[in-house]
């Protein structure tokens, strides 16, 4: 029995926001978001391939007091 693998393409692109507001001397707020896709193929020449495709969204805000 032959069996052969290859290396197969992931594509991994993020994206990135931040922003940071200072409301006063002692008051901050700030705001984080990503979205990070990501896909990759799986499985060998001679086997049916499966494609995984995930989508991470993620999101922060908050303040700080001094």
């Amino acid at each position: 029995m032959l069996t052969l693998a290859t290396s197969l393409p992931i594509a991994q692109d993020a994206i990135a926001l931040r922003i940071d507001q200072s409301l006063t001397d002692r008051v901050s707020l700030f705001g984080r978001y990503n979205h990070a896709p990501s896909k990759s193929t799986a499985g060998y020449i001679d086997a049916s391939r499966t494609d995984n495709v995930s989508n991470i969204d993620t999101a922060t805000f908050g303040a700080t007091f001094t």
